[in-house]
């Protein structure tokens, strides 16, 4: 999933088909050294690039994690961040 921040409509935040069917959800963010870098209960499809703090991340790739109360199923993969002008 590449997250392009530039600001141009297309793939300015990172879009998880369906999460919204499933608001029991937690989404986390890890960078290469494995800290947590965004933690949302709830997430809305509106990640954009930035930190727990609200600062802009560094390009390039994160781990993610979702998982759900109702269910013992944790989805992991990658993501990359790419920052354009």
């Amino acid at each position: 999933f590449p997250v392009t921040i530039d600001k141009n409509g297309l793939n300015d935040t990172w879009q998880i088909e369906n999460i919204s069917s499933y608001p029991d959800n937690k989404v986390l963010l890890f960078d290469q050294w494995n800290n947590l870098v965004f933690e949302e209960t709830n997430y809305s499809n509106d990640w954009a690039g930035r930190n727990k703090r609200g600062e802009l991340l560094p390009p390039g790739t994160y781990f993610y994690q979702i998982s759900f109360t109702s269910s013992t199923k944790i989805f992991r993969g990658f993501i990359t961040l790419l920052l354009t002008e």
